[in-house]
């Protein structure tokens, strides 16, 4: 079997890795829980702004755009990321103290 090697920053670190015969897959778990504190931002929804440009300008790469996905119920992108609604922001700080992001 081929190892796997997962990015510390992906949101494949809470999924499960699942080998069925010849098949491999990666099953969601339970995400984890990211509640509301004094240093969220919010940030409005602008026309032309996307989900990885967001995670990259608040946490310094793109491919923790999971966190805000996640935190904000978005699914189907563009579709929920409608201009005018807001999002939140967790610190990145606080992301990094609760082991969602590592350096």
């Amino acid at each position: 079997m081929a190892s796997i090697q997962i990015h510390a920053r992906s949101a494949l670190v809470h999924a499960r890795y699942v080998q069925v015969d010849e098949a491999a897959f990666f099953t969601p778990t339970e995400p984890p829980t990211i509640v509301a504190a004094p240093d969220d931002r919010l940030r409005r929804i602008e026309a032309l702004d996307r989900i990885d440009n967001l995670a990259f300008l608040y946490f310094g790469d793109s491919r923790m755009e999971w966190i805000l996905k996640w935190l904000n119920n978005i699914y189907l992108i563009p579709n929920d990321m409608v201009p005018g609604d807001e999002i939140r922001i967790p610190s990145f700080s606080r992301m990094e103290r609760q082991g969602f992001v590592v350096r």
